[in-house]
């Protein structure tokens, strides 16, 4: 009897035509299938990249707005918390300014704590500040707004802006109601700013769900111990009012959302009280219960964010739509492209199969070869799809702490500008506003690089243009001047280590022709030329037809401190030069490496 396993036998199975035909397709169809799943797999990492990215750019406008508008109730507060008295007029006159700026924001108030005491003198002050219906009101159990029960204490809506939208406001005790109670006792406990749970508002007249953010404000005693400041009495609450639903609009505004479905969830709420605003891309999740645990089983991306001392929760989930509009053509092409090569190559195995052994071996042989040549192509693919993934994942973190980085100084900016508003000495004002376009200057830089495809260079045309458009509307606004403002440069990039000190040589000397140049003109031009005049050096010039520097000036080493740091600028951070022109007016010329020094 042969051993079925002998060499022989081996061989002769091998050798038969239709034997090698089925293990030839199954082996195909088989690698068609891993192919195929390999492909899908890339393709639902490319999806999920894209979808990752464009969700963190919603969470990041969604997340730099609430910080915003908590960082404008921190000044109002700061105001109230140094002011005994803010009178009504005071009230609206900078709340208005706030209200423009930042649309999300329903409502602003002022909530004073008010003992039983008192109520009647606070009634009666209302009443003579012209609302003559004014009196302490709650929320019976109908529902329906009320005179407020005697109780111990109140704390009412005193003034409220915009007055128009919200004067059934006035007057509502908004420590009657138990969510409103919570988060007040929270934050005359932790002194620090409280955000309520969801709520219903009482000027509601649509379906969204609003909160409040109390800052509570004391009276202070100062101790005869070196004058430190100590809280002695609780004096009420500034408000912010936010309806959820228009926050997340107005956040979003400058963002594309098709094809995401985005929620705002509180996690430090009851289960059933989570949800506070949704934004909705599809018809089905606009009908169906929403619920964050159901939500999470698919595709989604999600941030928690501490806000006003409660856990939040910013959950991101593809829209229906969006997930029908992914094509997995790529899967369907290998799969048959695969599968065709595999009929092919096992119908050419079928007909050689028929010569002799010697080339049967020869065949064999060959197949072996193949066989290890897919692997090898198998495992480069596989590491080149790693190594693209690395740099897309890189390449997302870089754009990401460029618009963060952005994000941040524009926040700086806003406060400056806050604080500039709330002065009236004009040289602290004129001290802000250029700290403002010095940090516009250096963020302008970040702003360009986060939507740029290259991190390592700026375009220099851009980035000036963006620099001068902002001081031109600085020194222009409230002006009856007419001062024209020019850039004329070159279409060029520059290393990115460069784009910060001339950003604020050019803030410098821009501002100054702005400031002196025309005092007693009411007209005047200002140039900025950027050009190459070799092949790795740049030059930028700075030129006005003011009245020009005084002529025994000596400008390298004036007391000024703009131009003290553009030379610095100029010579230590570039390793540039710095001349100032003869002529009408004022010009200054900067000329640097286009590369790096070593």
């Amino acid at each position: 009897m042969t051993d079925s396993n002998e060499p022989g036998n081996i061989r002769h199975s091998l050798q038969s035509p239709l034997v090698v035909f089925i293990v030839t397709l199954v082996a195909g169809l088989l690698f068609s299938v891993f192919v195929s799943i390999a492909v899908k797999r890339w393709e639902d990492s490319r999806h999920h990249i894209g979808f990752s990215s464009k969700a963190q750019n919603l969470a990041n406008a969604v997340e730099n707005a609430l910080n915003e508008y908590l960082g404008v109730l921190t000044v109002l507060g700061e105001i109230f918390s140094h002011i005994e008295d803010v009178d009504r007029r005071s009230f609206s006159e900078f709340s208005k300014g706030i209200l423009e700026r930042y649309p999300g924001i329903h409502a602003l108030s002022w909530n004073p704590l008010v003992l039983d005491h008192e109520r009647a003198a606070y009634e009666a002050r209302a009443k003579s500040d012209g609302f003559p219906g004014f009196q302490f009101r709650e929320r019976s159990s109908e529902g329906v707004l009320a005179r407020a029960a005697q109780r111990k204490e109140y704390v009412v809506v005193f003034y409220i802006e915009p007055l128009e939208d919200n004067k059934s406001a006035l007057g509502f005790d908004i420590s009657s109601n138990p969510v409103r109670k919570k988060a007040i006792e929270k934050a005359f406990s932790g002194r620090m700013p409280v955000s309520t749970g969801r709520i219903t508002l009482v000027q509601e007249k649509g379906s969204q769900f609003g909160i409040l953010i109390l800052f509570p404000i004391y009276r202070y005693d100062q101790a005869n111990n070196g004058g430190v400041n100590y809280p002695k009495k609780r004096k009420g609450f500034v408000v912010e009012v936010l309806r959820l639903g228009d926050l997340l609009r107005s956040a979003l505004s400058l963002y594309e959302n098709d094809g995401f479905d985005l929620f705002l969830f509180d996690l430090s709420a009851d289960p059933d009280q989570q949800l506070l605003a949704g934004l909705h891309d599809s018809e089905d999740s606009k009908s169906a219960p929403i619920n964050s645990a159901k939500l999470k089983t698919g595709t989604h991306w999600s941030r928690i964010v501490v806000f006003a001392g409660r856990k939040w929760e910013i959950l991101l989930v593809p829209s229906r739509e969006y997930l029908d509009t992914r094509s997995y053509w790529q899967v369907q092409s290998a799969f048959l492209f695969c599968f065709f090569v595999t009929v092919f190559l096992a119908f050419y195995l079928y007909r050689k199969q028929q010569y002799a052994a010697a080339i049967e071996q020869g065949i064999i042989d060959h197949a072996e070869t193949n066989r290890e040549l897919q692997k090898e192509i198998r495992e480069r693919y596989q590491a080149e799809e790693q190594i693209k993934a690395n740099l897309q994942e890189k390449e997302v973190l870089l754009h990401e702490i460029h618009h963060r980085v952005k994000n941040n100084l524009q926040v700086v900016s806003s406060l400056l500008k806050l604080q500039a508003d709330y002065f009236q000495d004009e040289t602290i004002k004129t001290a802000l506003e250029e700290s403002q376009n010095r940090i516009y200057s250096m963020s302008a830089i970040h702003e360009t690089l986060y939507q740029s495809e290259r991190l390592s260079e700026i375009n220099l045309r851009s980035y000036l243009k963006k620099i001068t458009d902002n001081l031109y509307a600085t020194f222009t606004s409230e002006s009856n001047r007419h001062i024209e403002l020019s850039v004329d440069a070159e279409e060029i990039e520059m290393h990115i280590e460069h784009a910060s000190p001339l950003g604020l040589i050019v803030n410098e000397l821009v501002t100054n022709s702005f400031k002196y140049a025309f005092e007693n003109h009411t007209s005047g031009k200002i140039q900025v030329i950027g050009k190459a005049v070799a092949a790795d050096e740049l030059e930028i010039t700075i030129r006005d037809n003011g009245k020009g520097l005084p002529a025994d000036l000596d400008w390298k080493n004036t007391s000024s401190m703009g131009l003290k740091l553009v030379v610095l600028l100029a010579e230590s951070q570039l390793d540039g030069s710095i001349e100032k022109s003869s002529g009408a007016g004022a010009a200054f010329t900067i000329r640097f490496k286009r590369s790096l020094s070593k």
